[in-house]
């Protein structure tokens, strides 16, 4: 074996070293780390999952529906095929039915009047799983950045592992972002 044979075989054993060691951080921040925070939470319960990203839900003691969006996730558009209706999809099955708890950070609402929140189901992040999962891109954007690092190393995890959107036969070409400017040029 030659010595630039032998620095491939080195540097590919490194990478995968590499590879498992960020997928064991990702899940001991999912496992250990990602518990809900006691300040700022409400329990809730969803009437009906509209995306990826956002659920019509009531309160507990309300009947009013208010429209929730997850914080530090962007989730493919529906009309993004096959990526935006498996990601809805997704959303149902991880709520389930059951109630929930919305968990605040600093903005408590966005442009269009949803209220934003990260989603916690058996003590685990639906936001994260959801990233963890390939099913939505991690976007974390300031101020409301309380678990950046818990969403970049979901993602890191998803594309080294080429999960859902990651997917190197299928993957996702355009952000939501992109495809929904594509969308308004009509192209």
């Amino acid at each position: 074996m030659t010595e630039a044979n032998q620095d491939i075989i080195t540097r590919r054993l490194l990478l995968g070293a590499g590879g498992l060691l960020l997928t064991g951080i990702a899940n001991l921040g999912l496992e250990f780390l990602a518990k809900p925070k006691p300040k700022n939470q409400e329990t809730w319960i969803a009437k009906r999952v509209l995306s990826g990203q956002t659920i019509e839900a009531v309160a507990s003691g309300s009947n009013k529906r208010s429209r929730l969006r997850l914080i530090g996730i962007s989730a493919p558009n529906l009309d993004q095929d096959p990526w935006g209706l498996a990601a809805r999809t997704a959303l149902e099955e991880l709520l389930g039915g059951d109630p929930f708890i919305v968990e605040r950070d600093v903005e408590e609402v966005d442009d269009s009047n949803r209220i934003l929140g990260y989603i916690w189901v058996d003590n685990k992040m639906v936001n994260a799983l959801l990233v963890q999962q390939g099913y939505v891109l991690a976007n974390v954007k300031p101020p409301n950045d309380r678990y950046r690092n818990l969403l970049e190393n979901a993602q890191a995890e998803a594309r080294l592992l080429g999960i859902g959107i990651w997917d190197p036969k299928n993957p996702m070409r355009l952000t939501p972002a992109e495809h929904f400017r594509r969308k308004q040029q009509g192209s």
